[in-house]
């Protein structure tokens, strides 16, 4: 690296620490302006940089903001982005922890969904920036002849996601009247696939043994081990019926394959809650 990009990447170092607060000595590389010391040079900076994360917030929590209104919306995420400083140049990066943050504040107790609600809103918005599923297509026929031991791997570019409250509901109403909330139950347990393709990103309710296997097969479990995890958990209830159509509907979806078709050694990771 020539000592010109040396510099260069030193200098912006030094900016990027500045804007958090941090130790830096980017006051020493400053010509003030007018009136404008080195210091308040930099405190515009600063201002400008916490403005920008609020609005990549709320870019990004559209539907959180809607819920809670602007007031509420933009204290909470001044506070947060007080406390949580970037600690990367991409600002696509930034949010993770606003779910969680949130989950720790008195308006939680007002709004039991709002951080499930958030959370959703982040994995849409990671699903979206993803590339779209592979456009292979798997013959599971000719992959199951010893179902038992098969073990599948979920697209990096889907992700399961759960929930005991309707955020994908309250998010599909998002650009309506907030009185709308009053008109349905959104108590209503909802466990989902988010996934991309053909540049699209797709929300599918699943039922209750669905996810479960997919949870399953998810974390690297064969389907024998996924179906008996589930029946562990429900017992006799657990009929062939609800069985074949959770697989059928694995196969439709396409967003399972076995490990070879991608490439993987194991398991991709459970993904979801």
């Amino acid at each position: 690296m020539s000592g010109t990009n040396r510099g260069l990447t030193t200098t912006q170092d030094e900016f990027f620490k500045a804007l958090r607060d941090e130790p830096s000595c980017l006051a020493e590389l400053i010509h003030p302006i007018a009136a404008l010391s080195a210091q308040d040079c930099i405190e515009v900076y600063r201002r400008g940089y916490r403005a920008r994360l609020t609005e990549t917030l709320g870019e990004t929590f559209e539907a959180t903001w809607w819920v809670l209104g602007d007031d509420d919306f933009l204290s909470l995420a001044g506070r947060f982005t007080s406390e949580n400083v970037s600690q990367t140049y991409d600002l696509s990066e930034y949010g993770n922890e606003f779910p969680e943050f949130l989950s720790q504040t008195p308006v939680f107790e007002e709004i039991p969904f709002i951080a499930d609600l958030a959370r959703f809103e982040w994995v849409f918005k990671t699903i979206f920036h993803k590339k779209n599923l592979p456009s292979q297509t798997v013959d599971w026929h000719a992959v199951s002849a010893d179902q038992s031991e098969i073990r599948l791997s979920l697209s990096p570019s889907a992700l399961l996601v759960s929930s005991q409250y309707s955020v994908y509901e309250i998010w599909r109403r998002r650009d309506q009247n907030i009185g709308v909330l009053e008109s349905f139950d959104w108590s209503i347990e909802e466990p989902l696939i988010v996934y991309k393709r053909d540049s699209q990103v797709f929300v599918k309710r699943l039922d209750l043994t669905t996810f479960s296997l997919m949870k399953g097969l998810a974390s690297g479990l064969s389907l024998e081990d996924a179906i008996q995890r589930r029946l562990e958990e429900v017992g006799p209830q657990l009929k062939p019926e609800d069985i074949q159509t959770a697989f059928t509907l694995i196969a439709q979806l396409g967003v399972f394959f076995p490990v070879d078709a991608l490439g993987a050694k194991g398991s991709m990771g459970e993904r979801g809650k």
